[in-house]
């Protein structure tokens, strides 16, 4: 036990608000912190604050890595110096940290359609962009140790409660947006108690970002029912709010390009194009710059699924041409031109080229790769989809190379991932088959059958499960 009381006061304070604070946030956004909240017990000036880290990191109590200096600090120590807190410095410092990440997170989803009542983040619509990922690293520990304390804290405001609750959400957003889509659950599920316990006016609008973020959560793992039920409950509350509010806006656009997944996911074809065009329509409306987002690939894929080839071939190419135009060849801003050239080769497969096919998704794979990231589950899908084409054209030791890429990926997140786990190690087994690897082939697709077994509570036998059959297990971006 780390007897922090023989420290001087100047360390000592610093110590107990580090207690609140999460590996890797920027010693600027630190040193706020410190100067705004421990100024109120004492005269706390940047002179006392240089003398307690300087104090702390002789200890060596803490780190300062890199040119930003993040922060490095031991949870153990972390939790002997909160229980050493009382009950209203906790609440204090809890809300001060609170106040101060929410100020400076770069938000995924747009602003609210209703002027709410508490504070706004710093930056809003940066879903998808790259830019704020290494600021979302930065302080998403912070928020994950913030939720670590918030059990144990009693009598927070009802606008405390409710902020802290928008902070969750989004931080559980972006950890969605990353990939790392099961571990978010218990955050979702914690800002929902959060928000439904709450008699906040800004309630409702909060609750629709929580239920959106549940759908896309169960798409993305593969749960089609959980997806349509949560989008369209978020649905019901953005259009519901817009409608007091008389406008229309991205949150009601970006409601109906996410409605419109769970309606091709059923082969509502019309329905979802119907919901997709208004979106389009709405965004167009708010932004006079629009550059097509992923929702254009996203009709691609419907329209296809109509066999509307030739419409969905000019979609394309006016969406390619035009974030071209705005972004440059291959931007790395998002992952969204990938999203769109992936759809490109698909089409391309659907009419027959399947050389073309193979040139898009190499391009598609290539820029997922320098913006993404190897392990990204969008990454992953175009893997698949390349690997494919490699043994078509019996270049099988290629194939097994990106297959295992694409596995690579799957395993970020085992359990969301479990039915693209087992559609690749299904592709696996044909490769290895290829190269002559019997035995290992065997093994292989005996392993992806039984977790399509586990996955469609079916009882296969090996040899009757077929490419079609992963397939269908899918989101239609996948196939």
């Amino acid at each position: 036990m780390y007897d922090a009381q023989r420290l001087k006061p100047a360390a000592l304070q610093l110590l107990e608000l580090l207690a609140f604070i999460g590996t890797s946030l920027p010693e600027d956004v630190l040193k706020s912190i410190a100067l705004q909240l421990l100024s109120e017990d004492s005269q706390f000036d940047e002179a006392a604050y240089i003398e307690g880290r300087d104090a702390l990191a002789a200890e060596p109590l803490i780190v300062l890595e890199g040119a930003r200096k993040k922060l490095v600090i031991l949870d153990t120590l972390q939790n002997q110096v909160l229980a050493t807190l009382s009950d209203e410095k906790t609440k204090r410092f809890f809300e001060g940290v609170t106040r101060k990440i929410w100020s400076e997170w770069p938000a995924g989803l747009p602003k609210p359609s209703k002027q709410p009542l508490l504070p706004e983040p710093k930056i809003r619509g940066q879903r998808l962009l790259i830019s704020r990922w290494t600021i979302c690293d930065n302080m998403q520990t912070t928020i994950s140790r913030l939720e670590e304390i918030f059990p144990i804290l009693a009598n927070l405001s009802s606008d405390m409660s409710l902020l802290f609750g928008k902070l969750v959400t989004e931080g559980a957003w972006y950890q969605i947006e990353r990939g790392y889509r099961s571990k978010t659950l218990l955050s979702i599920l914690r800002a929902t108690d959060i928000v439904l316990k709450s008699d906040h006016p800004d309630k409702y609008g909060t609750l629709c970002d929580i239920r959106l973020c549940l759908g896309v959560l169960a798409m993305e793992s593969n749960d089609t029912d959980a997806s349509r039920s949560h989008k369209e409950k978020s649905f019901e509350i953005a259009h519901k709010i817009c409608e007091e509010v008389g406008v229309e806006d991205e949150r009601l656009s970006l409601a109906y390009a996410e409605r419109a997944i769970a309606r091709i996911q059923d082969q509502q074809y019309e329905d979802g194009i119907a919901d997709i065009e208004t979106s389009i329509r709405i965004a167009k409306q708010v932004n006079s710059d629009y550059v097509p987002l992923s929702r254009e690939a996203n009709l691609a894929w419907a329209l296809m699924g109509q066999g509307k080839l030739d419409e969905c071939d000019e979609l394309l190419a006016k969406s390619l041409a035009a974030r071209e135009a705005a972004l440059g060849r291959d931007d790395t801003e998002s992952a969204r031109t990938g999203l769109i050239l992936s759809a490109i080769a698909a089409l391309r497969a659907a009419q027959g080229d399947l050389d073309e096919s193979h040139t898009y998704h190499q391009r598609a794979w290539n820029q997922l790769r320098s913006t993404v990231g190897i392990r990204d589950p969008c990454t992953g899908r175009v893997a698949h989809k390349l690997a494919e084409h490699l043994l078509r054209v019996r270049r099988a030791d290629e194939a097994l190379v990106v297959i295992n890429q694409a596995l690579d990926a799957w395993a970020v997140d085992p359990l969301a991932n479990q039915n693209e786990e087992a559609r690749s190690m299904f592709l696996k087994s044909h490769a290895l088959a290829a190269l002559g690897k019997a035995e290992a082939a065997r093994h292989v697709r005996k392993r992806a059958v039984d977790l399509y077994n586990s996955i469609t509570k079916q009882k296969c036998v090996v040899n009757s499960v077929t490419t079609a059959d992963f397939d269908d297990i899918m989101p239609f971006w996948s196939r």
